[in-house]
């Protein structure tokens, strides 16, 4: 059956392959047939979940899933993160762009697959500053260490 046969509706998982300016996106159906593949701006993103019946979204956790994730639930999808980790096993070519949406797709569909949990807008900006000064901290440190290491070269 090809893919133009195969209606939207059919569409039950969608994933998604958040890249730099462009993402992937690959819908299947409830067997895990292709129905659609697609690649949209960011900026086309939204209007294009909008459209889209109710299904399960899945995306790899990176940078701007949490984002896209809380974006994603105010249209209605259920939106699942999935550690990149658990997608690797599911690539079977060669990884870009366009086949790095397929294997979110699949990985989504196993029962034991443990996704990761979303975290709200306050979580993400005290994270945020925890892990900025935890940086900062690692990064005096080094400084330190180093002046250490300069004065006892000299006895000091």
């Amino acid at each position: 059956m090809s893919m133009q046969a195969i209606s939207v509706e059919d569409v039950t998982v969608i994933g998604i392959d958040l890249a730099q300016s462009v993402c992937q996106l690959h819908g299947a159906d409830a067997s895990g047939r292709p129905v659609f593949r697609k690649t949209l701006w960011r900026a086309q993103l939204t209007w294009f979940m909008a459209g889209q019946p109710p299904c399960l979204v899945a995306m790899q956790a990176c940078a701007s899933s949490h984002d896209w994730r809380r974006e994603f639930m105010t249209l209605g999808p259920e939106v699942r993160l999935i550690p990149p980790i658990s997608v690797t096993p599911f690539v079977t070519r060669q990884t870009h762009d366009a086949n790095d949406a397929d294997p979110v797709a699949q990985a989504v569909l196993p029962l034991t697959m443990r996704f990761v949990p979303v975290k709200s807008a306050r979580q993400q900006a005290r994270s945020m500053v925890l892990k900025t000064r935890d940086l900062l901290v690692r990064h005096r440190n080094a400084r330190i260490n180093a002046l250490r290491g300069q004065f006892m070269e000299h006895r000091c």
